[in-house]
């Protein structure tokens, strides 16, 4: 399939409707959803698709921040908002947003023995203030809740 350039805004919906046409199924079939992927060749495009993603995925979002704070309590403002508008490479944003029943991507090794390693597929099932339940979506440990 090829999708023409119109608009940078128009042609990534494009392309997101193609792949994923109807987001109501991965709510009933959460495992579909690893049927299907795109692939972006910079970061910016990345964090654009994933925003519009889970803006159509049905349900509820559960909002994650970071927890930072700076020493110095009278310029604390300052310093947090600058540092939680840095995105450096390799290192997640500030602010995580989720869905139950949505895909994620683990980005470290926790525990490669138990299938938890980098690049690891996860659907999250269980979503509290300070605890994200998941299942591994695919390979050897699939199915396995986390």
């Amino acid at each position: 399939m090829l999708i023409r350039y119109t608009t940078m805004e128009q042609s990534i919906e494009s392309l997101i409707s193609y792949v994923y046409p109807d987001m109501s199924l991965f709510e009933r079939i959460p495992f579909e959803m690893m049927q299907r992927v795109m692939l972006c060749p910079k970061n910016e495009f990345v964090d654009d698709i994933n925003t519009k993603l889970i803006e159509r995925f049905p349900g509820e979002e559960v909002v994650y921040i970071s927890d930072d704070q700076a020493k110095n309590d009278i310029d604390q403002g300052d310093y947090i908002d600058y540092l939680n508008s840095l995105e450096p490479r390799g290192l997640p944003h500030h602010r995580l947003v989720l869905k139950k029943n949505s895909p994620v991507i683990l980005l470290r090794n926790i525990n490669p023995v138990k299938g938890l390693c980098n690049g690891t597929r996860l659907i999250c099932k269980q979503l509290t203030s300070t605890v994200v339940g998941d299942v591994i979506a695919t390979g050897q440990f699939k199915g396995k809740h986390v």
